[in-house]
């Protein structure tokens, strides 16, 4: 247990930097002017230098925000995994959150791929540009040309969910001494399910909220 929670400190640590990361280099006075384009055009009264300033006003809620970001979902993701052992047989609670902990580092890869995306090879032009997940559907669309609702989906089929789901399903078959054949279908039929209706459902709502 003490290397699952020395992880977990380590992966809410890397979220902070990513966090600060994004602050410094993403959100940088350039990239503003460019993602609020449009708002700076129609209101006069908005500056790039008060965007800016209030982007950055609040780095400390942003860290915090992080943290507590990455510990719901690793225990809600666990807590999901764990209630999907009830279809077959019921399973440690502590050895699923160890599994879930260390699948969220393919997670922390798949923000530091897009961080680092963003900073070095494609600074944001919109606030779109900076949702999409890396290697994804959405990366082979100009998604500023695209209807908003259609982003998530496109972003929701990437390489990372994939591996995400290989490696919590290859981590739980060794935890629980099991075969990955079964271990892979508590996945699909918990984790992959609830992810499913959760991109579903901000999928309509974003087909509502643009009409």
């Amino acid at each position: 247990m003490k290397k699952t929670i020395l992880l977990l400190v380590g992966i809410i640590l890397v979220y902070c930097i990513l966090t600060w990361l994004r602050l410094e280099y993403v959100m940088t006075l350039e990239n503003v002017s460019v993602i609020y384009e449009d708002l700076l055009e129609n209101n006069k009264s908005v500056t790039v230098e008060s965007l800016y300033e209030q982007a950055h006003q609040f780095a400390f809620v942003s860290l915090i925000i992080a943290v507590l970001s990455a510990l719901i979902k690793v225990l809600f993701f666990a807590l999901v995994v764990y209630v999907g052992y009830y279809l077959f047989v019921k399973q440690s609670f502590l050895d699923i959150i160890k599994a879930t902990v260390v699948a969220e580092t393919v997670n922390v890869l798949s923000n530091l791929t897009a961080v680092v995306n963003l900073i070095w090879f494609n600074p944001p032009t919109s606030l779109l540009d900076m949702s999409v997940a890396p290697f994804s559907l959405a990366s082979f669309f100009d998604i500023n040309k695209l209807d908003q609702w259609m982003v998530t989906p496109l972003s929701a089929v990437n390489i990372f969910e994939v591996l995400y789901i290989l490696v919590l399903s290859y981590v739980l078959s060794k935890n629980l001494k099991q075969s990955f054949g079964m271990s892979s279908k508590v996945v699909l039929c918990s984790y992959g399910l609830v992810t499913l209706l959760y991109i579903v459902g901000l999928t309509l709502f974003n087909v509502y909220a643009t009409k």
